[in-house]
């Protein structure tokens, strides 16, 4: 199946406000943990320290990389919002992986054969079901790529746990 535009429906443009409105509160939770720990992190150490220095110039330089990118996606949004346009689209598994992070938590990841939806974090339950070789049918925003349905035999397998 080739890619196809459509127009969205009302419920789908509610959808993206309401993740819009999730992506803000986590930057401004983020925002505010991250000032905390600053705060925190500072009152401990000499404030002339060079490897005090040197660690919040790095840290702060990677929370506005990480407040650039989220923001750049909600201004994206706007596009979606305004056009209501997305893409349906059935796409293979090519492949599935499982991460395994420092905390001792797993994430569950599949790749599919798109060049604008590489690869998508699924729930434990998914991974299991999910083979590579396997058809997805996606729709999505035209413009800031956000998901708006993902199916996998008719079956819903979004994570609802994800924001973007």
């Amino acid at each position: 199946m080739d890619p196809t535009e459509i127009k969205m429906i009302n419920a789908e443009v509610v959808l993206i406000k309401s993740k819009i409105k999730n992506a803000k509160i986590f930057i401004i939770v983020f925002f505010a943990f991250a000032s905390i720990w600053f705060w925190i992190w500072n009152s401990q150490e000499s404030p002339y320290s060079i490897l005090n220095n040197s660690i919040n110039i790095v840290l702060i330089s990677f929370l506005l990389l990480f407040i650039y990118a989220v923001s750049k996606k909600i201004i994206t949004t706007r596009n979606d919002i305004k056009n209501q346009i997305k893409i349906t689209d059935e796409l293979k598994v090519t492949n599935k992986y499982k991460d395994y992070e420092q905390n001792g938590g797993v994430r569950f990841f599949i790749t599919l054969d798109s060049k604008i939806i590489k690869k998508y974090e699924v729930t434990e339950n998914v991974f299991n079901d999910l083979n590579i070789n396997d058809s997805v049918y996606i729709e999505y925003s035209k413009y800031a790529n956000w998901i708006l349905k993902i199916e996998h035999n008719g079956i819903d397998i979004e994570n609802k746990q994800m924001i973007t």
